[in-house]
């Protein structure tokens, strides 16, 4: 009977102990939730704050010096991404999209403060993606504006190089009746409109030239 006794007391003793443990694995789970809860709701206050004070108004400022530019509206409104679309135009003959967006890691400790560019076609390298990591419970809008602004400035020096690419450029080179040099359209030093087409020169002087006797350049040419 002893053994009996002393066999019970050692299978109490463990369920007891598997008990303590289920209770105190629900307590740390409990906490890890709330922690969780808390952290998202922290998040949730942030991005909105980050993206109205920090990055929206740079994007604004951007988009205002670009005629062709056009700030879109955030999908689904979470205040999570701002992104900007840069029209196909002469001068800038691809479409671009500049996108700046806000997200949580895995454990929604830190906020990763992305950067993605895509330009259409493609003729040239460039960086299309970047990121910054926040802490959650440190986010500093100095340092986080001062990224965007390096980004920024990054993404108009590689959009500039759209106007210097010769494959975005071909079907802006035209030849300038006049000296025979190729002028590129979107940067011409002079244009002059002939019964209905525009003509392009390199400089006002073969411009002036051709005004005065448009026939004689034009008969030349053929």
């Amino acid at each position: 009977m002893d053994d009996l006794t002393t066999l019970e007391r050692l299978i109490r003793e463990r369920l007891a102990a598997t008990e303590t443990r289920r209770q105190e694995s629900q307590q740390n789970l409990a906490r890890a939730m709330a922690e969780h809860e808390l952290r998202t709701e922290q998040f949730e206050t942030v991005s909105p704050h980050l993206m109205k004070s920090v990055i929206r108004p740079y994007m604004l400022k951007l988009a205002s010096l670009f005629p062709n530019a056009h700030i879109l509206p955030d999908v689904g409104s979470t205040g999570h991404h701002c992104a900007c679309r840069f029209d196909h135009t002469a001068e800038y003959p691809a479409s671009t999209r500049l996108d700046f967006g806000l997200s949580a890691d895995g454990t929604i400790t830190n906020v990763i403060v992305t950067y993605t560019l895509e330009i259409l076609p493609v003729f040239f390298q460039f960086d299309g993606h970047d990121q910054m990591m926040v802490p959650l419970n440190a986010v500093d809008d100095r340092a986080v504006a001062t990224w965007v602004n390096t980004k920024l400035l990054a993404f108009v020096d590689t959009y500039l190089r759209l106007g210097l690419v010769e494959q975005y450029q071909q079907e802006n080179i035209v030849v300038d009746p006049v000296c025979g040099m190729s002028v590129n359209r979107a940067s011409a030093g002079a244009t002059c409109e002939h019964e209905g087409q525009v003509y392009y020169f390199c400089v006002e002087e073969c411009c002036r030239k051709f005004r005065q006797d448009p026939a004689f350049y034009l008969g030349r040419e053929k």
